[in-house]
């Protein structure tokens, strides 16, 4: 699985980078893109929470619902 998220990592980086090549209105890209990427492998190498390195986006949802549950 961390192969295959590096792969298409990495052709959406090379893929940004192409059309800003062409059309430089595309470079906001990687603005979004480049976090994102980054935040993916912190969750790969990470040991301190098991459901962020398996489930990221849900484990992101539930740690943002418990923040908010005292409310």
């Amino acid at each position: 699985m961390r192969k295959l998220f590096y792969l298409v990592g990495a052709l959406v980086l090379i893929a940004i980078a192409l059309f800003g090549w062409f059309d430089h209105r595309y470079l906001w890209g990687f603005a979004l893109a480049i976090p994102l990427f980054l935040l993916g492998i912190y969750n790969m190498v990470q040991s301190r929470h098991t459901i962020l390195r398996n489930f990221p986006v849900l484990g992101y949802m539930r740690y943002a619902l418990e923040f908010i549950a005292p409310e």
